[in-house]
């Protein structure tokens, strides 16, 4: 009978050590999952600030190329197409 109340506490002892290492395990693994989120999340401004600047960047320079009168024609916009149509049939 001695032997069923060691075997009881060594069991006892195992599962809360069990518990105790998994609960370090799950705090770890959600450190690490906040810490890949932050990233993410400075990735995704990152990018969104630079397809601004780029957007900027091109629109820029779309303009700088429609005022050379070689190349205006091709990049002119709708509306002014429109208008020039509208101008003409008047």
């Amino acid at each position: 009978m001695d032997i069923l109340a060691i075997s009881q506490t060594v069991f006892y002892i195992a599962a809360a050590l069990a518990v105790i290492i998994l609960g370090a395990l799950f705090l770890a693994a959600a450190y690490y999952l906040i810490s890949i989120a932050r990233h993410i999340k400075k990735i995704s401004k990152n990018i969104g600030q630079i397809s601004e600047d780029t957007k900027k960047g091109l629109e820029k320079t779309i303009e700088n190329l429609s005022a050379l009168p070689f190349i205006s024609f091709f990049f002119k916009k709708a509306s002014d197409k429109r208008d020039a149509h509208q101008k003409g049939r008047k």
